[in-house]
């Protein structure tokens, strides 16, 4: 019985740390979510927040190889979603999942001052992730990492225009 409660109780961390449990009517009201991958993993929270995603996907990204983020971001285009992706140049490699996401029609941009060493998404405009984890394999299944989920419109704007920096400051494709 214990195991069966402990399944269903990391389904439920799950669900809320990705916003997909009902929130309040009260606009006041946010699900804001600190986790540890121990508690949710950030790559399988993330990718149900990109499959959740009607308008757009914005992500500022130090390093991405995950295939399930990928497919996540492929299915979004499918779905009509738009996708835009700043990677740090030296860490994104020509045949990685970033590339392949690009040639799948995201909007791909490459930063090439410094290490662009940020990982964030926006997800329409109204949800935030953030956190420690690179979109990488390892991020899902070898460390320890900080998944932060929040909704609060000011935090969300205050990225947004993060993002928006980083794409202007970006060099093109």
């Amino acid at each position: 019985m214990m195991q069966f409660l402990a399944k269903w109780a990391w389904l439920a961390v799950l669900l809320v740390g990705v916003g997909l449990v009902a929130e309040a009517k009260d606009s006041k009201t946010y699900r804001d979510e600190i986790l540890l991958s121990g508690d949710v993993n950030p790559i399988a929270a993330t990718r149900a927040a990109i499959d959740a995603a009607e308008v757009s996907v914005d992500a500022a990204i130090y390093k991405f190889d995950a295939k399930p983020l990928r497919r996540a971001l492929e299915r979004a285009l499918e779905r009509g979603v738009r996708v835009r992706i700043v990677v740090d140049a030296g860490a994104a490699h020509k045949g990685g999942a970033a590339a392949k996401v690009g040639r799948a029609g995201a909007r791909m941009r490459k930063w090439t001052r410094g290490k662009l060493h940020t990982k964030f998404a926006v997800i329409d405009g109204r949800r935030v992730l953030t956190g420690s984890y690179n979109w990488t394999d390892n991020a899902g299944q070898e460390n320890v990492e900080l998944l932060m989920s929040f909704q609060d419109p000011d935090d969300v704007r205050r990225f947004a225009e993060l993002f928006e920096k980083l794409w202007k400051s970006a060099g093109k494709k």
